[in-house]
């Protein structure tokens, strides 16, 4: 495996697992943390 796969590998499961917690996070506490860290 090259190194340019591997890196593509971990991007695509980060990208994955963000999504997914997103979509498990309510909305209303999506939007509540974006706003609490607003200055």
């Amino acid at each position: 495996m090259s190194r340019k796969s591997i890196i593509f590998i971990v991007r695509l499961s980060l990208k994955f697992n963000y999504e997914r917690s997103l979509k498990n996070t309510p909305f209303y506490e999506r939007f509540g943390k974006k706003i609490r860290f607003l200055p």
